[in-house]
């Protein structure tokens, strides 16, 4: 019953939410993401030299505080100083445990 009335509230198309604090994340790929989902980081803080890494495509991007990203699924992030970020994700389990069918390209 409780996560039926916390359904009532959530705001978010994204099923789920991590807060992580003054961490140097790992290189990452989420096997429970469909290709066609993208998850979403929001940064925050006070921080220099944060870099963004997505090596599969050889791209690496300068991760200001404010900054907001959407990817599939695959980052490396190193960061100095106080910083925090949001990320947003889905998951097909709560989908289905909800009742709510998998979205399409169109």
């Amino acid at each position: 019953q409780d996560m039926q009335d916390a359904l009532q509230h959530w705001l978010s198309v994204f099923t789920n939410v991590s807060v992580i604090s003054n961490q140097t994340t790992p290189f990452h790929w989420d096997p429970h993401s469909q290709s066609n989902w993208y998850d979403m980081l929001v940064m925050v803080g006070n921080y220099e030299d944060c870099v963004l890494d997505i090596p599969m495509l050889g791209l690496q991007f300068l991760y200001n505080p404010g900054t907001v990203v959407a990817f599939s699924s695959q980052l490396l992030s190193s960061v100095g100083g106080n910083q925090c970020y949001f990320a947003y994700y889905m998951r097909d389990n709560i989908h289905n445990w909800i009742g709510i069918p998998c979205g399409d390209w169109m």
